[in-house]
């Protein structure tokens, strides 16, 4: 799903992952203007799909949901990243490191 403001242009995307009543959002870019358009969004969705269970690894969505579904129940998830010799050498030099949550690294398996 894409969202855009009022001049077209592009300022969220979100990927939902629906299946068999359990929600997944493994891929979500969006400007923080955009979040309380976003969680209204899921919560939405959530409600017309009936869904059992949803994942999400977008810290500051996890948050606004909580405060909209006060139902939820937290489990912790951890999740390996693996990377490369070069990628570990130009890692050293950049000074804030920060990986995009989410499961993006199945794309590359």
């Amino acid at each position: 799903y894409t969202f855009y403001d009022d001049k077209e242009n592009l300022v969220a995307f979100i990927w939902l992952n629906l299946r068999e009543g359990h929600l997944k959002i493994p891929y979500v870019y969006f400007a923080l203007e955009q979040l309380d358009e976003i969680t209204r969004f899921i919560v939405n969705k959530v409600k017309e799909e009936k869904i059992k269970s949803i994942v999400v690894y977008n810290s500051e969505i996890e948050n606004e949901l909580r405060k909209e579904c006060f139902f939820l129940i937290k489990k912790t998830f951890y999740q390996n990243f693996f990377a490369t010799t070069n990628i570990k050498l130009i890692a050293k030099n950049i000074e804030q490191k920060e990986i995009q949550s989410g499961n993006g690294d199945v794309v590359f398996t």
